[in-house]
């Protein structure tokens, strides 16, 4: 069935245009990772004008990561494509497809972005639903994500102590902008990492008493 509403021209307002999440390293052109984008725009129409915002594929993964789902070898599997098509992922994960990744490399990447972004509904979500089945390959699963988090709570605290060396050997008497970043960076990364440590806690105590 054809539409009564004919599309005749359509104006995306510059100005409202950004990006769902800033890069760390600026990206190597101007239109790297388009599904990265918010904006606003106006459609005219034979009928009429219509104003609309569009949120970008990036903010609907987001969304999505934020959400507890039912945890399956599926679920893992469309969470990469959907980080790896809203250019989340490590540059060095930038072309890779998720046939290509075993299910624990998939499910490293997207610890990753979890983490970085705050994104922690999926990951927490699986760890309850690992915990209550109670099956070998579950546990497999908490292990991987405990020994996984823990690992970056040392990479994490290495990088910190880099980072505020020069704030304790009297090599610097200021702290620039960029430094400031960083340790806000680590904040947040800690931050996270806690609040899996705490999920991963608050299952096994439960099934203890179980």
């Amino acid at each position: 069935m054809v539409s009564p509403h004919a599309l005749l021209d359509v104006v995306i307002h510059d100005r409202s245009l950004s990006r769902g999440l800033p890069f760390t390293c600026p990206p190597p052109e101007q239109y790297f990772n388009p599904t990265t984008y918010n904006f606003d725009a106006t459609c005219l129409l034979n009928s009429g004008i219509v104003h609309l915002t569009c949120s970008g594929y990036q903010k609907e993964t987001l969304s999505f990561l934020k959400k507890a789902a039912p945890c399956s070898s599926d679920i893992i599997s469309t969470s990469y494509s959907r980080c790896l098509m809203s250019g989340l992922l490590s540059s060095r994960l930038a072309d890779t497809q998720a046939s290509s990744l075993s299910q624990e490399e998939q499910l490293d990447a997207i610890l990753s972005t979890a983490v970085e972004t705050s994104s922690l509904g999926l990951i927490t979500g699986c760890i309850k639903q690992w915990t209550a089945e109670e099956q070998p390959g579950s546990a497999l699963n908490l292990r991987y994500i405990l020994d996984w988090a823990w690992n970056k709570v040392v990479q994490t605290k290495e990088e910190l102590d880099g980072i505020c060396a020069p704030l304790f050997d009297s090599s610097s008497n200021f702290t620039d902008p960029q430094t400031l970043q960083l340790l806000q960076h680590s904040q947040r990364l800690l931050g996270n990492l806690s609040t899996i440590f705490h999920c991963l806690l608050s299952e096994a105590q439960e099934l203890t008493q179980k």
